[in-house]
């Protein structure tokens, strides 16, 4: 009789040692998935990228990844190969509670890419429909981070969707951060360096 009490807690025990067994398993591979898109996407192995998205890979990842590091025309195949099916999935957020645009905003200024840049916002935006208002786990919207990186691309882009009277916006005491600065306080910050100049010419033109 005992033998036969004990033998549903050693099947509970082993279920319970197999589902963490297979957790492991699971994260393990999910590590190293996420680290050879990475790889690939470092090196420009779009062939082996394609194979490893046709596996199932996360496309929101794939992209989060790409404006990342800055790999914008690909990120512009991801989306437009995408958004069309996952457009709701595109406008999840990562652990810090931050969405693509706030990625494509912590970025410096790049003018080279210009285009692209625009492109995406773009996208993400108007066919998206992500929200250019959210705040991250840090009280940081995108116009925060742009401003943050003398984006001046991506500012005057934000600044534009936004109510006409962007003074009001830059004032609002909502806008603040954890820290108590809103981007125009930020830009205050910045307007007695060598950028801050030009970041007055686009904000207050």
């Amino acid at each position: 009789i005992s033998n036969y009490e004990l033998e549903p807690l050693n099947i509970e025990e082993n279920k319970e040692k197999n589902e963490k067994k297979e957790k492991i398993e699971d994260d393990d591979e999910a590590i190293m998935s996420e680290s050879l898109f990475q790889y690939c996407l470092d090196k420009d192995m779009e062939n082996i990228i394609y194979y490893i998205l046709n596996q199932g890979y996360d496309p929101f990842k794939a992209i989060y990844a790409s404006l990342s590091c800055r790999k914008y025309n690909f990120c512009i195949i991801l989306l437009e190969r995408f958004d069309a099916i996952l457009s709701q999935k595109f406008k999840a957020k990562n652990s810090r509670g931050q969405t693509l645009i706030h990625i494509l905003c912590n970025r410096r200024n790049d003018e080279n890419n210009k285009f692209l840049i625009e492109k995406i916002y773009s996208i993400l935006t108007k066919r998206i429909n992500i929200n250019i208002n959210q705040f991250d786990n840090y009280k940081h919207t995108p116009l925060y981070y742009a401003v943050l990186n003398n984006n001046f691309t991506l500012i005057d882009l934000l600044t534009d969707d936004m109510d006409k009277n962007k003074y009001y916006l830059f004032l609002e005491k909502d806008k603040k951060n954890n820290n108590n600065f809103s981007p125009l306080m930020l830009l205050y910050h910045k307007i007695n360096s060598s950028s801050g100049n030009e970041l007055g010419i686009i904000l207050f033109a």
